[in-house]
C-alpha cells in the first residue's frame, strides 16, 4: 500500500478515474459532489444540486464525463465539465426519448478514441453509445455466444483501437465491440 487517502465526506467513492495531470477525481452520490486527490489535499471540485453523480471518466481532452440521477432516480444523463463547468448534457435521442434507464445502480462511462459517449447501462441491458456532440450512433444489447442469460453489462472502457470493452456480469465474459 502506497497510500490510504479518506474522503471528504467519509462516504463511500461511486467511481474513481485519473486526469491527465495525474491528479484522480472521485464521484460521492451520497455528497452530490465530485472530488480531487491532489498530491498535496482533497477537495471538492463540483458540488450538485438535485443530481447523484455516479459513473465518470477523464476524456482524451481532460473534461469530465458524469454519470448523473435526477430527479428522484427518473432521469439519468451524462454530463460534460470543462474544469468544474458543465458544457454538455447527453439524456435523449432525437426523438426525445431518453437515452438511459432511470435509477442510480450500474452506469459506467467512457469515451473512445473517436470521441464517442459510451455508456454500459445494466437495467436497460444496452450498451449505450453517442456522438460527441450527442447524436444515437448505436445501442448494442449483448450477442455474445456465451450468453445464458440476459445481457447486463457493468464496466466499460475502451482501448486505443477505439474498441469498447464491455463486462457482462451475468454472463461471466468480456464483450468486444468495435467502434462501430
Amino acid at each position: 500500500l502506497l497510500q490510504s487517502v479518506q474522503t471528504v465526506s467519509g462516504n463511500w467513492p461511486w467511481d474513481i478515474a485519473v486526469t491527465r495531470s495525474g491528479d484522480f477525481i472521485y464521484t460521492d452520490p451520497d455528497d452530490r459532489s465530485i472530488n480531487v486527490v491532489s498530491k498535496t489535499h482533497t477537495y471538492p471540485l463540483i458540488r450538485l444540486e438535485g443530481s447523484k453523480p455516479c459513473g465518470m471518466c477523464c476524456t482524451y481532452d481532460d473534461d469530465i464525463l458524469v454519470i448523473m440521477v435526477c430527479d428522484a432516480y427518473k432521469q439519468t444523463k451524462v454530463v460534460r465539465y470543462s474544469d468544474s463547468k458543465a458544457i454538455q448534457s447527453i439524456e435523449w435521442d432525437s426523438n426525445s426519448v431518453p437515452l438511459y434507464s432511470s435509477g442510480l445502480y450500474m452506469k459506467y462511462v467512457s469515451e473512445n478514441r473517436n470521441e464517442d459517449v459510451c455508456v454500459s447501462d445494466y437495467d436497460a441491458g444496452a450498451v449505450v453509445v453517442v456522438s460527441a456532440v450527442g447524436k444515437l450512433r448505436f445501442r448494442y444489447t449483448g450477442l455474445s455466444p456465451y450468453a445464458k442469460r440476459p445481457f447486463h453489462p457493468c464496466g466499460i472502457a475502451t482501448d486505443s483501437l477505439g474498441m469498447i470493452l464491455v463486462a457482462d456480469r451475468e454472463n461471466s465474459c468480456i464483450q468486444i465491440l468495435d467502434q462501430n
